[in-house]
């Protein structure tokens, strides 16, 4: 293997550092952080004068001027030392900051999987405790699509969930449309405490996702979105939709789903031929009861993942500062 020469190792650590630096200054802007004129930021001096005659090809250090590289020279012609540990302590530094931003993503990943994982653990268990297994439509007495007609941003009209709506189990409001409906429309498709609102139609990771409609107000529903109503005398939508969510629903979603160009589609059939096991509904409300203790710690975790990742995008930009001002 070819040896490399003093100048091709110095080239390639400045090729490093200059990398490590692009990485740097693009995280920095990327969370909104202020540019300075070079001259702000450091002293600048003219070289020394070198002839020609006193570079060599085979010398370690390069030598740059107006055009760029001219040659190579037997030392550096200022103190280095700092610079060079500067440059290294900020890249330590930055690579400690990424390795803890990644595993608290980790966390946080892990911890959104915690309540799909505890569902499936419980109807897999179901036979054990001797639940009722039966088809979800055993349990559905109303199921309805959604409108598909044309809807706008006239805010006096009725809110339309769509299934952007639908996101990780709950109902996401900040992105409404909105459409004026008759009454023979708002006797259809007003939405009702309790609805279990199923995107029929997405890729083929995410068709079947649901919500529980939980909302005070007036609310309606777009096509793509079937609207299962539960008798809530034997079965809690909660749970339901819970295990809809599930690992186990997932599964059952992506075997029966139907592809078509660019999409999966599950019809109403297939969504309430679903096997489902379900315990009485005294049991049924303990374990939501449960699974919302269990969801606000994860909420929590959530929102202490979100204030740390914060400060660890403040610690860049001072990292850098303390590099400027000789401190690290």
């Amino acid at each position: 293997m070819k040896q490399l020469s003093a100048s091709e190792k110095r080239q390639i650590e400045n090729a490093t550092l200059l990398a490590a630096s692009k990485i740097i200054f693009k995280r920095l802007t990327e969370i909104g952080q202020s540019l300075y004129p070079l001259g702000e930021l450091i002293s600048m001096s003219s070289g020394e004068s070198l002839t020609s005659s006193q570079m060599d090809d085979s010398l370690p250090y390069p030598v740059y001027g107006g055009g760029g590289l001219t040659g190579y020279y037997s030392r550096y012609l200022f103190e280095h030392s700092n610079v060079r540990y500067t440059v290294e302590r900020v890249e330590e530094l930055v690579g400690k900051v990424e390795e803890v931003r990644s595993l608290r993503q980790k966390a946080l990943e892990e911890t959104e999987l915690l309540t799909g994982v505890t569902i499936s653990h419980l109807f897999q268990n179901s036979q054990e405790k001797a639940w009722i297994q039966r088809k979800l439509g055993d349990y559905v007495i109303d199921d309805c699509y959604g409108t598909s007609e044309k809807t706008n941003d006239d805010k006096l009209a009725t809110p339309i969930l769509r299934m952007g709506n639908i996101q990780k189990g709950c109902l996401d409001l900040r992105d409404l449309k909105y459409l004026h409906l008759n009454d023979k429309e708002r006797e259809r498709l007003l939405l009702k405490k309790g609805d279990i609102l199923v995107n029929r139609t997405n890729s083929a990771e995410l068709v079947g996702k649901c919500a529980v409609f939980e909302i005070e107000g007036e609310y309606a529903f777009a096509s793509y979105i079937i609207r299962l109503r539960l008798d809530q005398n034997k079965a809690e939508p909660r749970l339901v939709a819970a295990y809809i969510n599930s690992p186990s629903g997932r599964a059952y979603m992506f075997s029966e789903r139907k592809q078509m160009t660019g999409q999966a589609n599950v019809n109403a059939q297939k969504l309430k031929a679903m096997p489902i096991s379900l315990p009485s509904l005294s049991e049924q409300r303990r374990i939501v009861v449960y699974l919302d203790e269990l969801q606000t710690k994860g909420d929590t975790m959530k929102r202490m993942r979100e204030q740390a990742m914060k400060e660890l995008d403040a610690l860049l930009p001072s990292i850098l500062d303390k590099a400027f001002k000789g401190e690290l």
